[in-house]
């Protein structure tokens, strides 16, 4: 049998002093964690120009298109 969310079984957890200092705990550490990782805006990349961008559109369009046309050739006409 598999676990999944489905078929567990969840007990309601009580409010005690315990777990109430330690869910404060967490929270003051992912407060923590979330000014550690505060980071400055970065500057648009130069190379990313519209035109750079446009370019690797159409050549992830041209893949693709190579792809499907090779799968059209593989399936045996009716």
């Amino acid at each position: 049998m598999q676990i999944s969310a489905d078929n567990m079984i969840r007990f309601p957890v009580m409010a005690s002093p315990v777990t109430q200092r330690v869910e404060q705990r967490e929270a003051a550490a992912a407060e923590e964690a979330a000014q550690v990782l505060a980071f400055a805006p970065v500057a648009e990349d130069p190379a990313l120009t519209q035109r750079s961008q446009e370019h690797g559109q159409l050549f992830v369009a041209h893949r693709i298109i190579g792809r499907v046309a090779d799968q059209l050739d593989q399936i045996a006409t009716l």
